[in-house]
């Protein structure tokens, strides 16, 4: 299990006006916690921009190797990954979390490309 260090605690704890709370550390401790575990590292290791990066590594490595991104995940799932993190709740709560923040991405870039087209669209009209 991942640990802050007593440095990254102390960073945490003395903010720049002094008003942060004990709680409110533990709070950002349990967060990071939360989040940096290794049902969420095994659930983005299954994702799929790293299938892609990995089959891209693999034919950079190994042009003559014909793998398609099932045949990676299911090495990955079936011999590099511990069961453990691949069944259970916490791997639910981690999967809805990594969906949430995945959704939360898309709509800012959505919106971003919107505004983007906006100002493409009105500068092609001056």
């Amino acid at each position: 299990m991942f640990r802050l260090t007593q440095n990254e605690i102390g960073n945490i704890s003395r903010p720049q006006n002094g008003t942060l709370s004990q709680g409110l550390v533990l709070g950002v401790y349990h967060q990071h916690t939360q989040l940096l575990n290794k049902f969420s590292i095994a659930e983005i290791i299954r994702s799929k921009p790293v299938m892609v990066a990995i089959k891209r590594e693999l034919k950079r490595l190994f042009p003559e190797l014909k793998a398609d991104e099932s045949q990676i995940m299911a090495l990955i799932t079936n011999d590099v990954l511990k069961r453990e993190v691949l069944e259970g709740e916490k791997l639910k709560e981690v999967q809805q979390r990594i969906r949430r923040s995945s959704q939360k991405l898309e709509k800012k870039n959505k919106k971003q490309s919107v505004v983007t087209e906006e100002v493409l669209e009105v500068s092609i009209r001056a």
